[in-house]
């Protein structure tokens, strides 16, 4: 009688030690993840939202770390580069090569950008131009009396939003999901260990 139960608490001893060492790191990384995932798309959103930019163009600027068993923590990274103004156009729009979408510019998604025009770049991918007020005579070649005037391309600056989205949407989603998402996981887990 006294080895079946010694048998059965050794049993119970190792089951609990696997608990501790592999299910609840396994379970706490699956949970910090999923907030990762959520707290991303939720940034994006609030980007897309505020600055009218697809959220296609805003994911390709995002990356998780993720967390597992032995490294418990999520990392996230918002790149924080300026956006091209070519992912504001329409597909219609971006067929108007060498031109501007109205007499004044180029138009898209409520912003205005007076003298522009859609070009290809150097590396022949769309980009939309601007014309900088900046003048400036060739130093090379015979070109007397002749300037011509400096282009950009056109970005939409995505800093400050970044910044703002990735200091408080994470600490949101962790405070209100995180709880919830460990507890459920750990139940699924702990569900093998039955006592039966």
């Amino acid at each position: 009688m006294a080895d079946k139960l010694d048998k059965q608490i050794g049993s119970y001893v190792k089951k609990l030690r696997k608990i501790k060492n592999i299910e609840v790191p396994r379970a706490n990384a699956r949970a910090l993840n999923t907030v990762g995932r959520r707290s991303v798309k939720r940034v994006i959103r609030g980007i897309s939202k505020e600055t009218r930019i697809p959220q296609k163009a805003l994911r390709k600027r995002t990356f998780i770390a993720k967390a597992n068993s032995k490294k418990q923590n999520v990392k996230l990274t918002g790149y924080a580069a300026p956006v091209s103004a070519v992912n504001l156009l329409t597909n219609s729009q971006k067929t108007r090569i060498g031109k501007g979408t109205n007499r004044q510019g180029v138009r898209a998604k409520g912003y205005m950008w007076k003298g522009a025009f859609i070009a290809r770049g150097l590396n022949d991918n769309l980009h939309v131009f601007q014309r900088t007020g900046i003048t400036h005579r060739p130093t090379k070649g015979n070109y007397k009396g002749q300037t011509r005037d400096e282009i950009k391309s056109v970005k939409i600056s995505v800093n400050k939003q970044f910044s703002r989205a990735m200091s408080v949407v994470p600490r949101r989603v962790m405070s209100s999901d995180y709880r919830k998402l460990l507890q459920n996981d750990l139940k699924f887990r702990l569900s093998k260990y039955e006592v039966r």
